[in-house]
């Protein structure tokens, strides 16, 4: 099993958008993924950020979470109503049966997240933006070949989209490995990356400690009970605390009740056993 210590979204959260040069790598990771599993007659139906594990010892990428997968040519009665809000392809907000390019589409919203750092169909009017709205490109500051890509991954019908292995061979990611300008920069994005999985291990190594240290005791730590006598003698002593208590209690609330009727005199023990009941209630409600 692969150790990954982090997802694509946990990247894109921690440093922000994306260049396109690290786009392109997981994009082309991400596309040959897909290819694979749609000539095995799989749909993914949960492609996103959080979904694209990275390798902790090679940085490879990894698609994972393979719960909503279907077989349509093996399956029956699919319910294709399902995904993650924003990703769901615009043919399934309009009941229509699914295929392997509704992956397709959310490799484009994929795409679109890592380079702007949002989604394009986002907001409480989600499904009316994914069926009729056409984000604008232009907002996402990128070549002129990566537009074009997210133009064909974003087709509202999905005969007009790419295929995972038609998009792998894209004019963009050629490009993207002859590029001068983020060639220079891999030494920036490589920094960066490192600092993040020291961050990762730290805490990873944080957890592990408290989790192998032995358990405190929750339950307070008792005190020694004082000495009682057995028998009838240690009912009397257990009755002679409790009117100590009581008288106590008695004696705080009679002071406090003299004090708001301004009287000066305090009131001792003594006096306390003198006054009535309804004397002393009469006190405490004043």
């Amino acid at each position: 099993m692969e150790q990954c210590t982090y997802s694509f979204y946990d990247e894109l959260e921690e440093f922000g958008p994306a260049g396109e040069e690290s786009a392109a790598r997981i994009m082309t990771s991400v596309f040959a993924a897909l290819a694979y599993i749609h000539d095995q007659g799989i749909v993914h139906r949960d492609v996103k950020a959080a979904n694209i594990l990275i390798s902790a010892t090679d940085r490879r990428v990894l698609l994972s979470d393979f719960g909503m997968a279907v077989q349509p040519a093996v399956e029956e009665n699919i319910n294709w109503m399902s995904g993650t809000p924003g990703h769901i392809a615009p043919e399934i907000l309009r009941d229509m049966p699914g295929s392997s390019k509704i992956d397709m589409f959310a490799a484009g919203v994929l795409l679109y997240d890592a380079l702007t750092g949002r989604l394009p169909f986002n907001g409480p009017c989600w499904r009316l933006l994914t069926v009729s709205y056409n984000p604008d490109l232009s907002e996402t500051y990128c070549s002129a070949g990566v537009s074009d890509l997210l133009r064909g991954l974003l087709q509202k019908k999905p005969e007009h989209r790419p295929a995972a292995e038609e998009a792998m061979r894209h004019s963009w990611f050629k490009s993207m490995e002859s590029n001068q300008f983020f060639a220079e920069n891999r030494k920036f994005f490589a920094e960066r990356r490192k600092v993040f999985a020291e961050r990762r291990r730290f805490f990873s190594d944080r957890r592990k400690s408290f989790e192998e240290q032995p358990k405190a005791r929750t339950s307070p730590q008792q005190k020694p009970r004082a000495q009682t006598f057995p028998g009838p003698l240690g009912r009397m002593q257990r009755l002679v605390v409790i009117s100590r208590a009581n008288i106590g209690l008695r004696l705080a609330s009679m002071r406090f009740g003299a004090r708001a009727l301004g009287k000066s005199k305090k009131v001792s023990p003594r006096d306390m056993y003198v006054m009535s009941d309804e004397d002393f209630d009469a006190v405490v409600v004043r």
